[in-house]
């Protein structure tokens, strides 16, 4: 069985775009559920104001779509950072023993 399914779970309640949804979330997520909510709602009335006439589940798709384009994006730039600061502490590590090694051998 799942982490989720051994914590206590609350059931929500999120209104998006006028709809209310029940989810069920632990007790201790829920903040955390309402801010995820709030920030696809908000996605959701960008895309909605696009001009065009659309459903909601095109609406939901589109802003999906947008959500985990921002996610990947910040992903692969974590992912270059960690790489980055990999090849320094390596870099740093090499010069340290390479002082090491010369104190040692004045020694």
């Amino acid at each position: 069985m799942s982490e989720l399914h051994n914590q206590h779970q609350n059931a929500v309640s999120l209104n998006i775009l006028g709809k209310s949804y029940q989810v069920n979330c632990p007790v201790e997520k829920v903040s955390e559920l309402r801010e995820s909510a709030q920030y696809l709602e908000s996605k959701m009335l960008g895309v909605g104001k696009s001009g065009k006439a659309m459903g909601s589940d095109r609406i939901a798709i589109i802003a999906a779509l947008n959500i985990v384009h921002e996610f990947l994006a910040q992903k692969r730039q974590v992912n270059t950072y960690v790489e980055a600061m990999g090849e320094r502490i390596s870099d740093l590590h090499a010069k340290i023993v390479e002082t090491l090694a010369s104190v040692e051998g004045e020694e």
